[in-house]
């Protein structure tokens, strides 16, 4: 594997970040200021060792190659309408599941 850190898919198209999963991410001292949203064709290489795909409807693009692909299903609270407290309870709650989804899947993986 090409030893490469963490990614997650993006979608279509890049978007802008939101404040509010900015926010979110900095309740757990995780600062994604510096970070924004990528097409694959910005991605700085091809071979990951693992790849998250968020959506259940996403699937790893052929460009891609990866040694582990977890794929989840987290609705995306950028969508969603509603007050800022219940979007960010929102964000909230899908930070909690993918922290936990990758400590299960991934607790034992060796990044070679």
């Amino acid at each position: 594997m090409a030893g490469n850190a963490w990614y997650t898919v993006p979608g279509a198209k890049p978007s802008t970040l939101s404040r509010l999963v900015v926010q979110v991410m900095q309740e757990c001292k995780i600062d994604i200021t510096s970070q924004y949203s990528k097409a694959v064709s910005d991605l700085p290489c091809n071979e990951f060792d693992v790849i998250v795909l968020l959506d259940a409807d996403h699937t790893v693009p052929d460009s891609l190659s990866a040694g582990r692909v977890l794929q989840m299903d987290i609705p995306d609270p950028a969508n969603l309408m509603g007050t800022e407290e219940g979007r960010i309870a929102q964000f909230r709650m899908n930070r909690d599941a993918i922290q936990e989804e990758i400590r299960k899947n991934f607790q034992n993986f060796r990044f070679e």
